[in-house]
């Protein structure tokens, strides 16, 4: 389960690209729109792109980074996970 509350909604417009890392264990939720999503090879595995549209969940290890870039005007969110 993941905590939405005060978790604001990030936006990218179409082409645009966005570099994040997990400070912590996160979820990414895509709203709206649809991501080209690049997770950073962890130690011995490579990068691993995956696309995902509107209702598409993402788990994030702590210290995961991501490269996002919309197909399309797009929104999402960085949750963290419910306690």
């Amino acid at each position: 389960m993941m905590n939405a509350a005060n978790q604001p909604s990030w936006r990218l417009a179409r082409g645009q690209t966005l570099h994040r890392v997990a400070p912590q264990a996160r979820c990414l939720r895509v709203q709206r729109g649809r991501l080209w999503v690049t997770r950073d090879g962890r130690l011995g595995e490579l990068p691993e792109d995956l696309v995902l549209g509107a209702g598409a969940v993402l788990g994030l290890a702590r210290g995961e980074g991501v490269v996002l870039e919309a197909f399309e005007d797009s929104a999402f969110e960085w949750l963290e996970p419910a306690p």
